[in-house]
């Protein structure tokens, strides 16, 4: 068995942090870790190359900018890099595109076309994305290559609105062929992320890539799940080789949607499953998320990492296996039984907070919005119906049927009662104040509650859709 390169991914999405790298780097010790990637704010417009660039030859861009903000990551970034080279770590930065700075369309109106849409193969696109790159490494020169997502930007590479003039899989080539030329030359590290909401999205940016073979030499990043990190979804058909590319899986231990380092959460069953996907499909890298929204895997649920640490390095070890091995290690005696029971039941019980039926409810965000963009309210349908409309909603297993309210809110009900019995079983044991746990079952107890209510509240009102009278009795109880 090939040994595969290891990546801690880091700061999602989070503010540059380089005390934070210092932690990482000794932790390192303990674990064989041979480069990061780091995310920080690239959700925002001062993510990626465009935070690192001061956007000095663009008049109305310059004006606009941040210069405060972007001198702040310039000096983050390059203290991160001498820390993690200095500890023998490569450094790999997240980067979308198309982001555009506010006012650079005044400074480079050809940026759009004859009929104002974004001209996403023209030669000033091209030199913008030489110039940020340019401007980065003269800023950030000791950075060892970059991550490049093409979609979740200001302008989308593939959903264009004129897709006979931008065939979508041309400007995925096009695109990628300027960032791997130019890094290339400079020698750093180009890395694909082929990450999408749709399998369109996948299809797209896969075939984009796979046009160029024999020209470039850069790897795919792959998420081991498809479209995100939800332990229900099947194997990611996507999370193939590429011919003439290497391959990375992209992977979750801090539970990006089962509470976000949030609530207690172990899911040794699950990453010793994505692993064992991993080699199957023969990835070359694993790149291991550790974090979210400043939750580190670290000071929670470490058997998460733990486990596979353990599954990369052997290839028979078993869950079971890695349990005891953590066990053994880290549970001491007189708390032990009940720190096993609550590792079961946190996992039951988070399952049944942030989820229907298995479908996702969402990780975190429950305003109006996401419940009807996640085909939320279609569950909620009583008699068993079918959820093949669903079917492209990637958070929906469209092949089952609605679950009934009544089993909805009994779900609901078991996590608020495993939320309880967790926290009466930690009080009983009485573990040292310090402890982990306390903090992520006291939010459990809370979040249960508040997840069911507003569960209840969407029942009530299907319930009262459904009585078809003036009175909302549901509603008001």
């Amino acid at each position: 068995m090939k040994r595969p390169e290891i990546t801690w991914s880091l700061m999602h999405p989070t503010a540059l942090d380089p005390d934070y790298v210092r932690k990482l780097v000794k932790k390192a010790a303990e674990y064989h870790v041979d480069s990061f990637e780091i995310c920080g704010q690239c959700h925002t417009p001062y993510g990626g190359l465009d935070g690192l660039i001061n956007y000095r030859e663009y008049p109305s861009a310059f004006s606009n900018w941040d210069q405060e903000k972007v001198a702040e990551n310039q000096k983050k970034l390059n203290e991160i890099l001498s820390i993690a080279h200095a500890a023998d770590k490569e450094v790999y930065l997240w980067h979308r595109e198309v982001m555009i700075p506010p006012g650079l369309l005044n400074d480079i109106p050809e940026l759009l076309d004859e009929r104002g849409e974004f001209d996403l193969t023209g030669n000033a696109f091209a030199n913008l994305v030489r110039y940020k790159l340019e401007k980065t490494l003269e800023n950030v020169p000791e950075l060892d290559g970059l991550v490049l997502t093409l979609t979740e930007a200001d302008y989308s590479a593939i959903h264009n609105s004129n897709t006979d003039k931008y065939p979508p899989v041309e400007v995925v080539s096009f695109v990628i062929s300027i960032f791997a030329s130019e890094l290339e030359k400079r020698g750093k590290r180009f890395i694909m992320r082929s990450f999408g909401s749709i399998a369109e999205d996948y299809e797209c940016i896969l075939a984009g890539a796979e046009h160029l073979e024999g020209r470039h030499k850069f790897e795919i990043e792959t998420k081991i799940t498809p479209y995100d990190f939800v332990p229900f979804l099947p194997p990611n058909p996507f999370l193939r080789k590429s011919p003439g590319f290497t391959l990375s899986a992209e992977c979750d231990s801090v539970g990006e949607f089962m509470g976000q380092g949030n609530m207690p959460f172990e899911h040794v069953h699950n990453i010793v499953r994505y692993v064992r996907e991993g080699q199957t499909a023969d990835v070359d890298r694993f790149v291991i998320r550790l974090d979210r929204c400043g939750n580190c895997v670290f000071d929670l649920y470490e058997l998460n990492y733990y486990a596979y640490a353990r599954a990369i390095q052997e290839e028979k070890i078993t869950a079971d296996e890695i349990r005891q091995e953590w066990y053994d290690k880290h549970y001491p005696a007189q708390y032990r039984d009940v720190f096993i029971e609550l590792d079961k039941i946190g996992w039951e019980m988070v399952c049944k907070t942030y989820f229907i039926d298995q479908h996702v409810l969402f990780h975190g965000n429950y305003c109006m919005k996401y419940l009807k963009a996640g085909f939320i309210f279609a569950l909620f349908a009583e008699g068993r119906r079918t959820l093949a409309n669903g079917k492209g909603v990637w958070s929906i297993l469209a092949d089952r049927k609605t679950p009934g309210r009544a089993a909805i809110l009994e779900e609901k009900n078991r996590a608020v009662l495993l939320a309880d019995k967790g926290l009466a079983l930690l009080e009983k044991s009485n573990p040292s104040s310090d402890d982990f746990r306390w903090q992520l079952w006291r939010n459990a107890v809370v979040i249960t509650r508040a997840v069911r209510e507003l569960i209840r509240c969407i029942v009530s009102y299907f319930d009262d859709m459904e009585w078809e009278k003036p009175e909302h009795p549901h509603l008001k109880a």
